[in-house]
């Protein structure tokens, strides 16, 4: 009987900084696919390639493996319409699968079928040996079953319907400004952490968590001078994204509570107070990627001030909190993945 020993080896080589193979290799079914070069995603491509041969194929014909290098395609495209800065990702695809057969002719081989290439072009092997196998009658339940599972997966990539989902985790960094709460604009740093549920629909939900620190300097009044700083903790839930080419924008529902604190200077009695701070609001974020895994971020909000104390130098009331708070930031973002 005839037997079979394999290996698998892969290697980044000299150019590359990002081994994209991916591979499977197992009785009955050896492929490789390798991320095209030169476009972001390759190696997410391959690795999609490679998961939905080895996860999903039931190799019962050569129809089968040809089927499931279309849903193989339809799963990329999927995955670069639910997250754009995947956009034109690709890969090659080279497969071998042994498949059980019969022969009419006695000098035919044995069945087999082979299929290379870009993703989601397939075809059976077409020398003569080949061409005189005739498949022996795969299990009808089993056949059947994959068949149509295959067929609604290549329906919906091809129709535009599908609602492939992509979990993504975002950390992030920006530079913030903060209007309303001091008589100036507070300049300062904002840390974000973003969960989101990237769908090819409107409704994409994401949480996002702020911690932001502004301050501003010594602002001269006229009975002393007070220096003001804010802290915050915000939360931003956005229900919806709308994708236009790479600029990925949501619209949020945003609150955020805090510390306003204020030091007088140069003043008969200075003093420094701390209050309560709290905002409840709206908020657009826009998210462009630039690069593998990175991207620039930009945050519009404002908000209802739910407390507006009011500060003084005795006995004159130099500063009461806007009803209103503004803040904007711009900053740079890393997916994960």
């Amino acid at each position: 009987m005839t037997s079979f020993v394999w290996g698998v080896a892969s290697d980044v080589g000299r150019v590359r900084s990002i081994n994209q193979d991916s591979v499977v290799a197992r009785l009955g079914l050896f492929a490789v696919a390798d991320g095209m070069g030169g476009h972001t995603g390759g190696e997410i491509a391959a690795e999609i390639a490679i998961d939905v041969l080895d996860d999903e194929l039931v190799i019962v014909s050569t129809q089968d493996l040809i089927e499931a290098v279309h849903a193989m395609n339809a799963a990329i495209l999927n995955r670069a319409e639910a997250e754009p800065s995947l956009t034109g990702m690709g890969t090659t695809l080279c497969a071998l699968a042994l498949v059980v057969a019969i022969t009419l002719d006695p000098s035919a081989s044995t069945g087999d079928a082979a299929t290379g290439g870009a993703a989601g072009s397939a075809g059976p092997s077409t020398t003569p040996a080949a061409a005189a196998v005739v498949e022996a009658p795969p299990a009808p339940d089993a056949a059947a079953h994959r068949r149509a599972e295959v067929r609604d997966s290549r329906e919906a990539g091809e129709g535009g319907e599908a609602r492939a989902s992509v979990q993504r985790l975002t950390a992030g960094v920006a530079g913030e400004v903060v209007t309303g709460p001091a008589p100036a604009a507070m300049p300062g740093i904002a840390l974000e952490i973003q969960a989101a549920l990237d769908r090819s629909s409107l409704w994409s939900p994401a949480v996002i968590l702020t911690l932001s620190h502004v301050w501003s300097g010594d602002l001269a009044e006229a009975d002393g001078r007070a220096a003001f700083a804010l802290d915050l903790l915000g939360l931003d839930a956005c229900p919806i994204r709308l994708v236009l080419l790479r600029l990925e924008a949501r619209a949020c529902a945003a609150g955020a509570l805090g510390r306003l604190s204020a030091q007088g200077s140069v003043a008969y009695d200075p003093r420094s107070v701390a209050r309560p701070f709290a905002t409840a609001g709206g908020a657009v974020r826009l998210e462009v990627p630039i690069g593998w895994r990175v991207e620039v971020r930009g945050r519009f909000g404002a908000g209802a001030t739910l407390w507006r104390d009011a500060f003084e130098f005795t006995p004159d009331v130099f500063h009461r909190v806007a009803s209103v708070t503004l803040v904007g930031d711009v900053g740079l973002g890393v997916r994960f993945p």
